[in-house]
């Protein structure tokens, strides 16, 4: 019930990459290579979206790894809200550079309603004087939770693959709710969506089935999406969610394979 229910988020990674990266990230970040999306790889999936009728979601997330990283990031403000008039648009940044974005990035949030949500970490960033400069650029900020992270959690996952999809699903966070956009492809989580990075990183061989995601180009309809977020996904077997921790001290990433597996 809170898959149907639950206002749906799309999350779109617009580099992979982070100037940050944590250790244990749930984006696998700190191990990925230098990416950049195109904006037109990006506006393909926006036509395909909007002109097929498939606007599902109320919310779209930019994010990454960290967005503002991206040299084009004010074209794809810009882009983003000319396809999606009435959703929110939110770009995650963990705030680092924010403070040295151009006049002209200023200007596209502004005029296009971006909201700005910043995750707090234990980092040299004065977070209430950093509220104060983005709200002195008329730009709506908000933070990801109240207060500053003290811990990450370990999501560990099963290299043989033998957890039971099902029972997963069920307790599953965020699984057919935070649905992500990559490649042509929707997937229920971002676990799923990006593991080719640790595949390449540690040379594994986590494997999709054909039941983990939606070819963009071929949904028909928005009750197609609906009926996916329902279902346990193949996939589901490589999280061991027995073994993951909440209680992990933040910090840095070694790239170590042990902070994912």
């Amino acid at each position: 019930m809170k898959r149907l229910s639950h206002k749906k988020t799309l999350e779109l990674h617009v580099t992979d990459h982070c100037n940050l990266n944590c250790k244990s990230c749930s984006h696998y970040a700190p191990v990925a290579d230098e990416y950049y999306i195109s904006l037109e790889e990006l506006e393909g999936y926006y036509n395909n979206i909007k002109n097929r009728g498939l606007i599902f979601f109320s919310t779209l997330r930019l994010m990454g790894g960290e967005p503002l990283l991206h040299p084009h990031i004010t074209e794809i403000i810009e882009l983003s809200r000319a396809y999606f008039s009435d959703i929110n648009i939110v770009l995650v940044s963990n705030g680092i550079i924010i403070k040295e974005m151009p006049q002209k990035f200023w200007d596209a949030c502004q005029r296009n309603n971006i909201i700005i949500s910043v995750t707090k970490y234990p980092i040299n960033i004065n977070y209430n004087n950093l509220m104060t400069f983005v709200k002195n650029k008329n730009i709506q900020m908000t933070f990801y939770g109240d207060n500053i992270i003290p811990n990450f959690r370990h999501i560990v996952l099963d290299v043989q693959g033998k957890q039971n999809p099902l029972q997963n699903y069920l307790v599953c966070r965020c699984g057919g709710i935070y649905l992500q956009l990559r490649e042509g492809k929707i997937y229920s989580c971002p676990q799923s969506a990006y593991i080719n990075i640790i595949n390449k990183r540690f040379d594994m061989e986590f494997k999709h089935k054909n039941d983990d995601y939606l070819l963009l180009s071929q949904i028909k309809s928005i009750k197609e999406i609906k009926k996916y977020v329902l279902k346990p996904k193949s996939f589901c077997r490589y999280c061991d969610l027995k073994m993951m921790t909440w209680n992990n001290q933040w910090e840095i990433s070694q790239c170590q394979k042990s902070e994912w597996l």
